[in-house]
């Protein structure tokens, strides 16, 4: 399976500008043979309550979710998926729910329907996110052709027992949407790569570019095989990746050095 990432830069605020840099994204990921598409975290608007003072938009999270009119982003990703025939990691949305609104990645299929979600668990205070978005409380896997897949969210990288869960339960492939700042994306390099390793499984890691308020944001997304091996990266600046995966590769490497099967979670407790 080919997979592809959109590394883009995101307008504060501007859904449309955002939505037709995806759009654009998606179509060269397909272009270069790409089966399903991985865009940044809250690509459609960033993070508009820390944007600075030349930013006029609402700020508060609730209005955001309605300014973005994510139904309308969903459909339009929808039809782009059903015309090109991919599947769409759809990065994360702001999604307004009845508890508040949640940082929520929908999965779409190659018919355009919304066949899974995740909403990110662990929120970081550095970006306000738990004065405006309310955390959720479940991570599950997907399928996905031959393969388990998952989803996290940026923060949730930090947080190995989230991967491992995910492996645990058959992932061999996880989806990293991220707005990653720049101060510690050294981080971000050795945690993509480390969760690559410990579970023996594909990373596909989406970080988007730009600066958004105070915060600069390098890219430098990754796709990353189950033993370590950085097998695409992006620069500074917008780009599309695409890179060919096998499951063939993550049954081989858990034969060989089965860490999942080693584990010994009766000693490790909490």
């Amino acid at each position: 399976m080919r997979v592809g990432v959109v590394q883009m830069d995101v307008v504060t605020g501007d859904t449309r500008a955002n939505l037709e840099t995806a759009l654009r994204g998606i179509g060269e990921a397909a272009e270069a043979g790409a089966e399903v598409v991985l865009l940044p975290e809250l690509w459609t608007a960033g993070y508009v309550w820390l944007a600075g003072a030349d930013y006029r938009g609402p700020r508060e999270a609730l209005h955001v979710a309605e300014d973005v009119a994510t139904e309308e982003v969903l459909s339009a990703l929808g039809e782009r998926a059903k015309k090109t025939g991919i599947w769409l990691v759809a990065g994360s949305l702001p999604e307004l729910t009845e508890e508040g609104v949640r940082n929520t990645t929908p999965v779409i299929d190659a018919r355009g329907e919304v066949v899974h979600q995740y909403s990110k668990v662990h929120l970081i205070d550095l970006m306000k996110e738990p004065d405006h978005l309310v955390a959720g409380d479940r991570c599950e896997t997907f399928a996905l052709g031959p393969w388990r897949a998952g989803v996290m969210i940026c923060y949730d990288l930090r947080f190995p027992e989230l991967a491992r869960g995910l492996a645990v339960d058959g992932a061999g492939l996880i989806f990293l949407p991220a707005q990653w700042p720049e101060p510690r994306i050294d981080h971000w390099k050795t945690l993509v790569r480390a969760r690559a390793i410990e579970n023996q499984c594909y990373i596909v890691a989406c970080n988007r570019v730009g600066i958004g308020g105070a915060d600069r944001f390098p890219g430098e997304s990754m796709i990353v095989d189950p033993v370590g091996k950085v097998l695409a990266r992006g620069g500074e600046g917008p780009c599309v990746l695409t890179v060919q995966i096998d499951v063939n590769v993550v049954r081989k490497t858990r034969e060989f050095l089965p860490c999942l099967e080693d584990r010994r979670p009766e000693i490790y407790g909490q």
